[in-house]
């Protein structure tokens, strides 16, 4: 490569490094404005703690909730019950009688859960309606794709959900993601509605909802109830001499999800946060309308929990660490290839950050990963791939070099030995990434498909990008083994 075309494409990698490095990772106020870096805008997981390399302090740990379902209580909340009862022994009596213990921390109403006065454990039908409910709120959480939500399951009966201290309106995402039953769309006041949406007994709401979706514009959101052709007719019929007395209620059983006062004709449904209400109210509003539609009949009503903080499960210096780590990890890479390889060190350097920087954006823009410990692991082993990948090339040139061959020609012959290995390696470990993405649980999955994408970009670093580096690097100088630290084999002459 000519030594201006060299000198033009290292000028252009370095700026397109820089503008990406300033995007990433400076934040700075703008009068009355504040612009955030992409490593500040990105979810971090609940698990972590600390301060941010802005200076921004991070708010780790998360709220905890605990649902109960009907018919299940807390052993705290029994002996509290039982307490009240100290004064009537009959009462007291009838109390116990009731309920049987069950697990470390419940205890079941006996006709209620295990199917009479006599029972001591859960009915089949009940383990049945407790496990799709578990799987209804399951599925809840994870489209909230908030970076360290948890739903765990206590004592086989009782569930507990984990939600990160960043996210806003906790109270009222815990209520929406409880409710349970069948979806109905009434038209009226909340003490006297018709319902308008099933229209008939027996029919599906499926026949007039056919999802939700979030809207948002300016610091603004709205949940938007997807309507099918039906279900915009009903509206318009229901709402055709509106006058503002009345209401559009969405109910999830019993439990009214959206209001909205209608003093006009309707042909679509939807609802606009306010300053109680944030993006993440919508987004479980959306959520939990999204997951009614459908059967839901013999899923079990659950309680209203009371919140607990929690802190951040790693430590409050969990994301310093984390951060100093993965930059100890990078830097003792680039002492040995600058010990090893000289210039070629920077050649490294360049296809790692242009490795690393769109992995960030990446992070940041695809909404269930989050910066974590298994997003990190997953980058990491990503990177350490790139980083042998690069090591096996610049070995294999050095080893042709050595045979007496041009810097040009080693650099040929070396990366067409190399080639489909590392090529090889990098779609092995890509497809296995990717397939356990795809069946295993949330923190898995966040690792998986940060390897899986690490390593796509890993591989196109590591095989297209360092050797064009490569080749800039060693274009400014006459003497390219020596700078890279390449030697030819000194042969002896027989006696």
């Amino acid at each position: 490569m000519r030594k201006w075309k060299a000198a033009v494409s290292l000028v252009g990698m370095t700026i397109l490094i820089a503008v990406m490095i300033f995007f990433c990772t400076v934040s700075f106020p703008m009068g009355i404005e504040y612009f955030n870096s992409v490593v500040s805008l990105t979810d971090k997981s609940s698990d972590l703690g600390g301060t941010l390399i802005d200076g921004e302090t991070y708010i780790g740990g998360s709220y905890s909730a605990t649902y109960y379902p009907e018919g299940v209580i807390s052993a705290r909340e029994y002996e509290d019950n039982l307490a009240g009862y100290e004064k009537d022994d009959e009462k007291k009596e009838e109390y116990e009688g009731r309920y049987v213990a069950y697990g470390h921390a419940l205890y079941l109403e006996k006709e209620e859960v295990c199917g009479g006065k006599e029972g001591t454990e859960p009915t089949e039908e009940f383990k049945t309606s407790f496990a799709k409910t578990v799987e209804l709120l399951r599925a809840r959480i994870e489209r909230l794709h908030a970076s360290g939500a948890k739903v765990q399951v206590y004592d086989d009966f009782s569930v507990r959900i984990l939600l990160p201290a960043e996210l806003n309106s906790q109270a009222y995402i815990y209520n929406n993601v409880s409710y349970t039953g069948e979806l109905t769309v009434s038209y009226g006041t909340d003490s006297s509605s018709t319902v308008i949406m099933p229209a008939k007994s027996g029919e599906d709401i499926s026949l007039y909802v056919k999802g939700a979706s979030v809207r948002s514009v300016v610091g603004s959101s709205a949940v938007i109830v997807n309507l099918t052709k039906a279900g915009k007719k009903a509206l318009r019929d229901a709402t055709a001499d509106a006058d503002g007395s009345s209401n559009i209620i969405v109910k999830i059983g019993e439990d009214t999800i959206i209001s909205l006062a209608v003093d006009e004709q309707l042909s679509t449904l939807g609802a606009s946060s306010t300053a109680a209400n944030t993006a993440e109210w919508a987004t479980s509003v959306a959520a939990t309308v999204e997951t009614a539609i459908g059967d839901h009949g013999d899923t079990l009503a659950l309680s209203v929990p009371e919140l607990y903080t929690m802190p951040a499960a790693q430590g409050d210096l969990a994301l310093i660490l984390l951060y100093a780590a993965f930059g100890a990890c990078m830097l003792g890479a680039l002492i040995f290839f600058i010990v090893r390889y000289r210039v070629l060190a920077f050649a490294h350097l360049y296809s790692f950050l242009f490795f690393l920087l769109p992995m960030l954006l990446c992070i940041w823009a695809i909404g269930f990963l989050n910066i974590g410990i298994e997003s990190a692991l997953g980058l990491m082993l990503a990177g350490a791939l790139l980083t042998v990948s690069n090591a096996v090339s610049f070995e294999y040139a050095r080893k042709e070099y050595a045979t007496g061959k041009t810097m040009t020609s080693s650099v040929k012959g070396g990366y067409k030995k190399c080639f489909w290995s590392l090529f090889d390696l990098h779609i092995a470990v890509a497809l296995l990434a990717f397939m356990t993405f795809f069946v295993a649980l949330t923190g898995l999955r966040v690792f998986a498909f940060t390897l899986a994408l690490g390593t796509v970009f890993s591989g196109i670093c590591s095989l297209g990008i360092n050797r064009f580096a490569w080749a800039v690097m060693i274009s400014f100088t006459a003497r390219p083994g020596a700078v890279c630290n390449f030697k030819r084999e000194e042969t002896q002459d027989e006696d």
